[in-house]
C-alpha cells in the first residue's frame, strides 16, 4: 500500500538528514 512507500521515504529522509548533520559535525 501507500503507507509502506511513505514509511520508506521517511526513513530515507531521516537517514539523509542524520548523515548531513553528522558530516557537518565531523568536518567542521
Amino acid at each position: 500500500m501507500m503507507m509502506k512507500r511513505m514509511l520508506a521515504l521517511a526513513v530515507v529522509a531521516a537517514a539523509a538528514v542524520a548523515g548531513g548533520l553528522a558530516a557537518v559535525h565531523w568536518f567542521r
